[in-house]
């Protein structure tokens, strides 16, 4: 780790890097710098960077820039953002060991502003994020070559904004094919109704249930005994309506604030719609999601605590509704510690299916995240416990109560 001075005007600025700079980056480990002329510059394996010490020297510089002074609320606020990076860096790290990545955290104070940013930048991307099917979430995690988080001052409010570049929510694959093809065989019928009879006589034919992993969330929502009980025929059309209706989430923050007897929430800042295609899409799920009553919402929350705090999270201002807790988010943005497929129906073909939490023999309950990291093309690292334990074992094999 080495630490390099920089000058920009009058103000000083501190950058700390692991390894070297991308080029035209502000700055590079150089011979003035106090790594010396034996300095390397190539890139570091994600498993050999010191990301506790990282995190430590971004959330110390971040809370002086945040104004987060302890006992504080914003305090509370930096301490829930901090989190979400730390742990899906900590993930990445546990899936990605052999990754390759440059990594910095740089300060700046020009002007009456000032910032601190952290930086990785990845030899190989994108990076997928496999979310678990029972998280009943649409979308995977996508990080572009370059993932900066950072914070500045001044601030807007009393919350903070966790700034973000290189990270989306994208559209399981299947999905937008699908809603064209819809479009064009049902014409002027293309609606909730129409859509979900189309879905019941061709979905094996345009999902497989061996493969899709679209038709995997979908049949973990519509198979749950208990929601089956509570679910009308117009919720399970809305439902699949909505889940028609995704566009890729490019992120731009997370803004972290008091709101009222929900304590700290978070939600999300996105990019805007760019196309009209976009627009035509994120204007109907907006329009869904406005009808959504507050009882749904809570219901959905009870069987689905993930997906329906991410909709909370993206979606608060027309479902007029506080945002989302922040540790269901950090659960969705960690890395899973067990995985792997289930042991029969379409859950053998599901190797996110037991990445949940569990009870053991004592009642207590353990919780791990819901992301699998991968890069395209190749798996993950291997799980706590191989996927074949988890099959047998499980969570049982993990704690050691295998006996129990």
């Amino acid at each position: 780790v080495c630490m390099v001075r920089e000058s920009s005007g009058s103000q000083n600025g501190t950058s700390i890097c692991l390894g070297r700079q991308r080029e035209g980056g502000a700055s590079s480990c150089s011979r003035s710098s106090t790594c010396g002329e034996a300095a390397s510059h190539s890139c570091k394996p994600m498993g050999e960077l010191d990301l506790g010490a990282f995190m430590k020297d971004f959330s110390e510089q971040g809370a002086q820039v945040a104004e987060a002074r302890p006992g504080s609320k914003r305090a509370a606020h930096w301490r829930e953002a901090c989190g979400l990076v730390e742990d899906l860096l900590l993930g990445l790290q546990a899936h990605l060991p052999s990754l390759r990545v440059d990594a910095r955290l740089a300060t700046s104070a020009q002007g009456g502003e000032s910032s601190v940013a952290l930086t990785v930048h990845f030899a190989q991307a994108p990076i997928v994020g496999d979310i678990a099917t029972r998280s009943r979430v649409g979308y995977q995690l996508y990080l572009s070559q370059e993932l900066t988080f950072w914070v500045q001052h001044p601030h807007a409010g009393d919350g903070l904004v966790l700034h973000v570049s290189g990270l989306a929510f994208v559209p399981l694959k299947e999905t937008g094919e699908l809603r064209e093809q819809l479009k064009a065989t049902l014409g002027k019928d293309f609606s909730p109704a129409s859509t979900y009879a189309w879905w019941e006589k061709h979905k094996e034919e345009v999902c497989p249930l061996k493969s899709s992993k679209l038709r995997w969330v979908i049949e973990s929502i519509l198979g749950l005994r208990s929601a089956q009980a509570v679910t009308p025929q117009k919720g399970k059309e809305k439902m699949l309506w909505g889940m028609m209706h995704t566009r890729t989430i490019t992120m731009e923050g997370f803004n972290f604030a008091e709101q009222g007897k929900a304590g700290v929430r978070v939600t999300a800042m996105a990019r805007a719609p760019s196309t009209p295609g976009e627009e035509e899409v994120a204007a109907a799920y907006g329009e869904l999601i406005a009808q959504m009553p507050a009882h749904e919402l809570s219901m959905g929350e009870y069987f689905m605590p993930s997906s329906m705090n991410w909709l909370r999270m993206h979606c608060s201002r027309e479902l007029r509704q506080p945002g989302a807790d922040p540790s269901k988010i950090k659960k969705l943005f960690s890395a899973a510690r067990v995985w792997g497929p289930g042991k029969d129906g379409w859950y053998q073909w599901d190797d996110t299916w037991l990445c949940v939490d569990c009870r053991d023999a004592f009642g207590r309950v353990h919780e791990q995240g819901r992301t699998v990291w991968r890069l395209p093309g190749l798996a993950a690292g291997e799980p706590a416990v191989p996927p074949s334990s988890s099959r047998s074992g499980g969570w049982k094999g993990l704690l050691g109560l295998g006996g129990l």
